[in-house]
């Protein structure tokens, strides 16, 4: 047997994660919610904790990390994320995000620390076209029904081809199969096969990689 992932729910959330190798188990992570079916408390193997903190629209506000540094999440009153910060426990900025909107609630800009600015572009149909920074530009192309056929970056490119449920069958490299009823059974890269399971009640139950 390979590696494989373990997933288990409770009222329909996610609770765990249990890692396999070899029949043994390698780590566990497990999850919390509150009574309105927000995440509040993740566990990682070490037995850490990450907690996330809400506002009365469900936005998250709040990230707090094991080494005492945080996050906070800003939001206009359309519910659009218009900042990001991190802080250290003293009060110290790690990062800084700032994000600008259209009149139709599409992203147009981020401000990282200030300075380094990324530009998004649209087409008439809502579809992301562009996107700039200091690196280059990447575009995107999509076929008539909206699937993205190509990613093109300064130095490569990526084509995307689907079945004619629209399911993605290919990204590059990387092959997709799916069963009967849309569920994603296989995904094949460079790192090996990775096959997916399902049970009647929760979306994803098993993955195996081999």
């Amino acid at each position: 047997m390979g590696q494989g992932l373990r997933y288990t729910y409770s009222l329909g959330n996610r609770t765990g994660i249990n890692a396999i190798q070899n029949n043994a188990s390698i780590y566990n992570v497990s999850y919390q919610y509150n009574e309105l079916n927000q995440l509040t408390r993740l566990s990682d193997p070490t037995g850490k904790d990450f907690t996330f903190t809400y506002d009365s629209a469900g936005n998250i506000t709040e990230i707090a990390y094991p080494n005492n540094t945080v996050t906070a999440l800003a939001y206009d009153d359309a519910n659009r994320m218009v900042s990001v910060q991190s802080m250290t426990d003293i009060g110290e900025t790690l990062a800084d995000y700032t994000y600008a909107y259209d009149p139709n609630g599409r992203r147009t800009s981020m401000v990282r620390d200030g300075a380094d600015t990324t530009n998004y572009q649209y087409d008439d149909l809502g579809q992301l076209t562009e996107v700039t920074d200091s690196r280059g530009t990447i575009t995107y192309t999509y076929d008539p029904v909206g699937n993205r056929v190509a990613l093109t970056g300064p130095n490569s490119t990526v084509n995307y081809t689907y079945d004619a449920a629209n399911q993605l069958l290919t990204a590059g490299d990387v092959t997709y199969t799916y069963d009967n009823n849309g569920n994603r059974l296989t995904k094949t890269d460079t790192s090996g096969l990775t096959r997916y399971s399902y049970d009647d009640l929760f979306p994803l139950n098993w993955t195996l990689q081999s």
